[in-house]
C-alpha cells in the first residue's frame, strides 16, 4: 500500500486531501529500511538468536515515532490562518511553507508569552 501512494505522489496524481498519506507512507518504508538493515546486521552477527523477539518492534516503533513527530501537527490551521489574515497575506493551506516570519510570529506569540520556559528549553535544545 505504502508502494502505491509513494508511486502515485511521484506520478504527481494525487489530490490535496491525499498527500498527507504519501507523506506517511514515506515515513513507513524509510522506517522499514532501517529496520531491515538492523535485521541483516543481526542475520550476519548471529544476533538473531539472542535478541528478544520484541526487539525489531521496538527499534521499528522508536523510528516511526521519531519521524512522525516532526510532522505531527503544532497549532491548528486556523492559528496560522489567523496570522495571515492579520498580515493580509493570502492563506493557501498547510501545503505551502509560510514566510519565515511566521516562526517568530509563533515564537512570541505562543511560547514567550504564554509558557516562557517552555520557549527557553527549545532554543537551548536548537542550539545542541
Amino acid at each position: 500500500m505504502c508502494d502505491v501512494f509513494i508511486k502515485a505522489d511521484r506520478a504527481g496524481v494525487l489530490t490535496h486531501n491525499q498527500k498527507h498519506i504519501a507523506d506517511r507512507a514515506h515515513i513507513i518504508m524509510k522506517g522499514l529500511a532501517r529496520l531491515r538493515i538492523a535485521g541483516l546486521i543481526d542475520e550476519a552477527t548471529g544476533y538473531q538468536e539472542v535478541r528478544d523477539k520484541q526487539a525489531l518492534q521496538a527499534l521499528l516503533d522508536a523510528y516511526l515515532r521519531k519521524e512522525l513527530a516532526a510532522w505531527a501537527k503544532r497549532f491548528p490551521d486556523e492559528f496560522y490562518e489567523h496570522i495571515f489574515r492579520l498580515r493580509g497575506w493570502q492563506w493557501k493551506g498547510r501545503n505551502k511553507n509560510p514566510p519565515q516570519v511566521v516562526a517568530a510570529y509563533t515564537k512570541d506569540i505562543v511560547y514567550a508569552r504564554l509558557a516562557p520556559q517552555i520557549l527557553e528549553q527549545l532554543e537551548k535544545k536548537e542550539s545542541d
